[in-house]
């Protein structure tokens, strides 16, 4: 039977007479964040604080040109741009303080009702959907210079009250000088958001851990400028480690761990250093660098049924010159200083890829060393692309599992032992053939007592047999695979052949708990070893520095409570 197509017909008229669709606004997955560390919901600093700068990203969401808020007292509408918080029937008034298409940063009223939230944004009268957000009394974000939530953060030295520099790699810090940290998420206030905020500390309870020292407070309350802004007024602790990234994390309550931003501290101020860092020094000095990476790993995984020993060998040859400046940072190169550590969470997209440990786009270029080098060692030889587009991007070159037989391709290659490794060169790196060895790692001695790491009590990991002249390298991380998020903490250690080290629960705070499913959460946590103050070189025309870096790790899979 043939069918009409009036009603269709009928249909397309009725749409053409009523006009175009008016789009609405649409909030980005994941898209409210702190203002300041920009943590995804699902992380430990995820939710937004009663009194804080909060961001939403999306679509539609403001102007095609950004506005921003003029004098006190604010508005609860920017632009035509308002937002309102509502859980069961209570709704209060954010304040949008800037407004654009893509972006709203707005003030968390300090009466906003804490818990789980809906969020609808409303342009121009035309109302988007309902988008979910966690409201906590309070949690801490720092703001770094690159706006990015890691890196140098927005820290002031204070030298008189009419000179206060920013600290930055060539202004750094003493021991015991006075700082001004910018932050935000320290928790609400008795009176309203949008007039000039009143001076004075407010009743969070807030801690600061400068390198993994914990520095004597003297202020923490909002900004006199800004509302929804704190500043944090700390002393740099006397025997806090000297570095150019030295990590500053805040956590408030006694259990809200902040984003890890860094600050520069030497003896006697001025431009920094990092002795025990061969490749940050080419960070400082906008050096020409080739590294070529070898990374062992050996790795115990555990089931309810079974259990699997397996040994991983990656490489990788990056030639790359550094982009210098005041404020230069790359987090492949720099580390926190000995005796301290740093934590990077995000996304797990954030994370995927090749490099699968950090791929946050990095100043400088890189340089044409050629397609490919070859390896040579005891155990046969490998050739292998060489990184163009990712610091260090990694391939696998050997494979052991001791568990049970597999056909594998690529057995283990780096043994203790001689290599060599040859390059044809490129348009800016002259050829390569140079000689080097490898050393066995040490040993985690702990690592089978270690199945539940409770972050609130730290974590603490014993070696023994550890290279002399290595830096010791504790890492790991926990992804929630249920909400696509994950956090990473790196620790380092003076390098002794024998030594215990304890990452701290202000550190661990920072990481997602796992799930009770094993396949919704992954967690790991490694030990190793590293010749990070002195590696074996290689020479190139066209480098400053040529850098064989060794890294043994041993690693084991955890939960994180």
């Amino acid at each position: 039977m043939r069918r009409s197509c009036l009603p269709l017909l009928t249909i397309g008229l009725w749409l053409i007479a009523a006009g175009p669709t008016v789009a609405q606004p649409q909030i980005t997955p994941r898209g409210i964040v702190s203002a300041a560390s920009l943590a995804p919901a699902g992380l430990p600093s995820g939710a937004v604080a009663r009194g804080s700068l909060f961001s939403i990203f999306g679509q539609r969401i403001g102007p095609a040109t950004g506005t921003g808020a003029g004098s006190f007292p604010l508005q609860t509408t920017l632009a035509g741009v308002s937002v309102k918080v509502t859980q069961g029937t209570t709704s209060v008034d954010a304040i949008p303080v800037f407004v654009v298409a893509s972006q709203i940063n707005a003030i968390m009223p300090s009466n906003a009702p804490l818990g789980m939230a809906a969020v609808v944004v409303t342009v121009n009268n035309i109302k988007g959907f309902a988008y979910p957000v966690l409201v906590v009394n309070s949690n801490p974000g720092i703001f770094t210079v690159n706006s990015a939530g890691a890196g140098p953060g927005v820290f002031q030295n204070y030298i008189a009250a009419d000179d206060q520099p920013v600290n930055s790699l060539v202004n750094s810090a003493r021991p015991g000088q006075v700082i001004t940290m910018w932050a935000t998420g320290l928790g609400p206030v008795s009176y309203a958001d949008n007039i000039a905020p009143s001076a004075g500390d407010l009743p969070t309870a807030v801690e600061i851990f400068v390198g993994g020292k914990l520095a004597p407070k003297l202020y923490s309350g909002r900004a006199p400028c800004c509302s929804s802004t704190d500043q944090i007024v700390f002393q740099v602790p006397a025997d806090v480690p000297l570095g150019c990234w030295v990590p500053v994390i805040v956590r408030t309550e006694g259990k809200n761990t902040s984003n890890a931003a860094t600050m520069a501290i030497a003896a006697d101020g001025g431009a920094c250093s990092e002795p025990s860092n061969a490749l940050a020094s080419q960070l400082l000095n906008s050096g020409k660098m080739g590294v070529l990476g070898l990374v062992r790993v050996n790795e115990v995984r555990t089931t309810p049924r079974t259990r699997i020993d397996a040994t991983f060998d990656y490489s990788s040859l990056s030639f790359r010159q550094e982009s210098r400046g005041p404020f230069a940072y790359n987090p492949l190169l720099a580390l926190p200083p000995a005796g301290s550590c740093t934590v990077i969470s995000g996304s797990l997209d954030r994370f995927r890829g090749p490099n699968a440990m950090f791929t946050d786009p990095v100043g400088g270029r890189y340089l044409d060393g050629g397609p490919s080098f070859s390896m040579l060692g005891p155990k046969g030889s490998r050739t292998i692309q060489i990184a163009k587009t990712n610091p260090f991007a990694t391939s696998i070159i050997g494979v052991s599992i001791t568990t049970f037989k597999l056909p594998i391709k690529l057995p283990a290659l780096l043994d203790p032992g001689n290599f060599t490794f040859n390059g044809p060169g490129g348009a800016d790196v002259g050829s390569i053939r140079a000689a080097f060895s490898l050393t066995q790692g040490l040993t985690w001695t702990n690592r089978e007592q270690i199945t539940t790491v409770v972050r609130s009590e730290g974590l603490t990991v014993n070696w023994s047999g550890a290279p002399s002249g290595q830096t010791i390298i504790i890492m790991g991380h926990s992804a929630d695979i249920s909400n696509n998020v994950k956090a990473i903490f790196l620790c380092t250690a003076a390098g002794t052949a024998a030594g215990s080290f304890t990452v701290p629960p202000a550190i661990l705070g920072a990481l997602p708990a796992s799930q009770n499913a094993l396949t919704r959460s992954k967690g790991m946590v490694y030990a190793g070893s590293a010749p990070l103050s002195s590696p074996q070189s290689f020479t190139a025309n066209g480098l400053d520095l040529g850098a064989v870096m060794q890294l043994h790790l041993n690693g084991k899979d955890v939960r994180f409570k």
